[in-house]
């Protein structure tokens, strides 16, 4: 509390001193009497901090002059009427106008204060913390003890904060204590008209207490973010479900408008759910009153519109009227969020109260007993946001205490849901009871048509009875009839065994799939069955001529002898398997497999390589220089990998086999050229295979893609694997040309979609 005035303080003394010194004015001046703030032990009882911001008298000076900071300069300014008084730090804007140009346009100001402390208290360390919207610097007796943020002279310089972290500071150990404050707030000013009234809160204690002050500032903040999170989120959820619900049955408007409602007020919780999370830095502040302003003016318009539609109330003039000023409040928002919020929340109000008489109406009028829970809900929800915003505006209570609020508020989207959850429960009960009925119903249908197959049956008896009676006149015409049916019969069975015939072709192909693996195990284990049995002799010849065994009289000789020819047999056959099997393998495409991504580069790399070795390790004499030109920059494409190597691996197996039957036809010794390519050209993947072959005609160019159509010998080829080239190509959405000249070789242009 202020300490009484004495006849003469020393600080008098001295400013009257200084003022001599400067002025040469010998004169009696009039003495100032700045008041000052006493504080003693009892301030700071039981862990209290001081909330300095509130306590009157302070003084201010708009501009900026670091000589401001010194006790001894303020005091000279003070006697001749240069610093003014004001009751408020927290409110800048009820501060007099002092510039020229309004006190909008000056962005920095100083403020000063004088303490006197309690000796008892006075070599103890103290701290300051609070809020603020711009940037400060704190100095003691002319000293500077701390700052937050950084003063700027415009609001490209300056860099603001909100809440700051404790200042710590010792008095001086003299009686009088001159605390000043340097802030500018041009972060603030510019952000938009009328953000200039937020200024200083600040508190100052014992440095453990304020230290205490500030975590538990940081702890409600914290329990506010949890308390907005939950809100916000279960606003969303709520509305996501009454969305989908809306979804599967539209003749329940409530849902959509509910769904609307609760992701509206979502909004709001954002907005101060972005005001805890970034400790309500100025720049942000526009944010915050957007998101709020915005949430307030569209919910409280479709609030009207929910209890308009669940009382099926047509009061045009009302639902109007509320959707004007929702729309005349977004538009302002947009436009200056900060000066509409106010308004919006009393707006929000007014739709609140009206929502409650609307629906206490209709519960009283039309007895929609069904209401009550959204009644209660509301009344609660609409008597605790009067009184928390009302201590909000006032002062009573900060916006990091407002964690209850935001409980609160969830009592709108969960009454509104569990009048919607009741409604939804009534429709299944109603529709339960309807389906009850439709099965009594039906029972009903079921024992009228048992009845009604009984009177049949009678009458069935009766009619069989006049049948007989007609048989003998019927007997040859059913004769004729029979024979007729027999005929038809037979047509059928034809036509199913030609369907079975067809079934079964694909059959075997499917078989011969099955059947290649283990007829190649068959082909390759007899030619080395048959290399082992030379080995064999060859041993018993070494054997027999170092006399390390006598083979007078027993049979080995003859029984390899048989295996020799056995196994020749099998590889016989199994070789003329294996062509039989080769045109049906071929063409069974089975199955297509699902598309995925693969490096088309890699797939045709390692198959060119497959393709070359096969065919050298069915003939040791074949060779093959083999040219690869891979474009890196395709990557994977989507593709079916089992079907599209056996694409590459026809057209490659062609390229091979028709250059070295050509070469040995001629009798050229010349090695068989391959050249493999791909490349990326506007979305599209080209590959291009060519070989040194003996070329296609171009009278039978248009014929190669055609099943069955092969230039191989009789025996050698089923002509199918180019048509089944073909198809693979089509279903991967590309396409294959042939471009060939007799005799010069032939090169496949496939092109395929490039897209992952």
């Amino acid at each position: 509390m202020n300490a009484p005035i004495t006849a003469l303080p020393k600080f008098l003394l001295l400013l009257l001193f200084s003022v001599l010194i400067q002025t040469g004015i010998t004169s009696a001046q009039n003495e100032p009497n700045p008041s000052y703030i006493y504080i003693s032990p009892g301030d700071f009882e039981d862990g209290e901090v001081l909330r300095i911001t509130q306590l009157s008298p302070w003084f201010y000076k708009a501009g900026d002059d670091p000589a401001w900071a010194n006790p001894d300069f303020i005091l000279n300014e003070f006697i001749h009427n240069e610093w003014q008084e004001t009751d408020y730090l927290t409110r800048l804007d009820v501060m007099p106008v002092f510039e020229p140009n309004g006190y909008k346009a000056v962005g920095n100001v100083w403020f000063f204060k004088e303490f006197r402390v309690d000796s008892k208290i006075i070599e103890k360390p103290f701290a300051i913390t609070g809020k603020i919207y711009g940037a400060l610097e704190i100095y003691l007796n002319g000293n500077k003890i701390g700052s937050a943020g950084k003063i700027g002279t415009s609001r490209k310089d300056e860099d603001p904060k909100g809440h700051f972290l404790p200042i710590s500071f010792q008095w001086d150990d003299s009686g009088q204590q001159f605390l000043a404050i340097r802030y500018s707030y041009h972060t603030l000013r510019e952000a938009g008209f009328g953000y200039d009234l937020l200024g200083l809160d600040l508190y100052i204690g014992f440095e453990d207490d304020i230290t205490k002050h500030f975590e538990t500032r940081t702890g409600e903040r914290g329990l506010n973010l949890i308390a907005q999170s939950i809100s916000a989120g279960a606003s969303i959820v709520l509305g996501i479900l009454l969305l989908f619900l809306f979804i599967l049955y539209p003749k329940q408007k409530q849902n959509l408008i509910a769904a609307l409602l609760f992701l509206s007020i979502s909004m709001g919780s954002i907005g101060l759910l972005i005001s805890f999370t970034i400790w309500e830095l100025p720049q942000d502040l526009p944010t915050i009153f957007f998101f709020n302003g915005l949430s307030l003016s569209i919910s409280s318009f479709i609030n009207v519109w929910f209890a308009h539609t669940l009382t099926k109330r047509k009061s045009r003039w009302i639902f109007w009227t509320f959707a004007v000023l929702s729309t005349i409040f977004a538009i302002l928002t947009f436009i200056n969020a900060f000066i509409v919020n106010d308004f919006a929340l009393m707006y929000w109000t007014v739709s609140m109260i009206y929502v409650v008489i609307h629906f206490t109406r209709a519960r009283i009028k039309h007895g929609m007993k069904d209401l009550d829970i959204i009644l209660i809900g509301l009344a609660i929800y609409l008597i605790a946001f009067i009184v928390m915003v009302t201590m909000l505006l006032t002062g009573h209570i900060e916006r990091a205490s407002l964690v209850w609020l935001s409980v609160i508020s969830l009592l709108v989207p969960v009454s509104y849901s569990f009048y919607l959850a009741r409604d939804i429960a009534r429709t299944n009960e109603l529709l339960s009871m309807k389906l009850d009925e439709n099965q009594r119903l039906a029972d009903e249908k079921l024992r009228q048509e048992q009845e009604n197959k009984r009177l049949i049956e009678t009458r069935k008896e009766e009619l069989e009875e006049e049948v007989k009676a007609r048989t003998a006149e019927l007997a040859e015409a059913y004769k004729n009839l029979q024979d007729s049916h027999e005929d038809l019969k037979n047509t059928q069975q034809q036509l199913i065994q030609q369907e079975k015939m067809a079934s079964l072709g694909q059959l075997t192909a499917g078989i011969a799939h099955e059947i290649k693996n283990p007829l190649n195990f068959v082909n390759n284990f007899s030619d080395v069955s048959r290399e082992l049995i030379g080995e064999l002799r060859e041993e018993l010849d070494r054997m027999k001529k170092d006399k390390k065994v006598n083979l007078e009289g027993s049979f080995i000789e003859e029984i390899l002898d048989d295996i020799d020819a056995n196994v020749a047999t099998i590889t016989k056959h199994g070789k003329r398997a294996d062509s039989i099997v080769h045109g049906m393998l071929l063409h069974s495409r089975g199955k297509s497999g699902e598309k995925m991504p693969a490096d088309i580069n890699k797939l045709l790399d390692e198959y060119t390589d497959l393709s070359y070795h096969g065919l050298r390790a069915k003939d040791p004499d074949f060779n093959a220089e083999i040219v690869k030109d891979f474009d890196p920059s395709i990557g994977k494409i989507e593709v079916v990998p089992q079907d599209i190597t056996r694409a590459f691996l026809n057209i490659i197996n062609n390229g091979f086999q028709a250059a070295a039957e050509h070469f040995k036809k001629q009798g050229i010794k010349q090695n068989v050229e391959l050249s493999v390519k791909t490349e990326l050209s506007d979305d599209k993947v080209i590959i291009r295979i060519k070989d040194n072959g003996p070329g296609i005609p171009e009278k039978i160019k248009n014929q190669i893609f055609e099943p069955f159509f092969t230039t191989k010998d009789a025996g050698e080829g089923t002509g199918l694997g180019l048509s089944m080239t073909y198809d693979i190509i089509k279903t991967h959405n590309g396409t294959i040309e042939l471009h060939s000249e007799e005799g010069k070789g032939a090169e496949f242009i496939i092109t395929l979609p490039a897209g992952k």
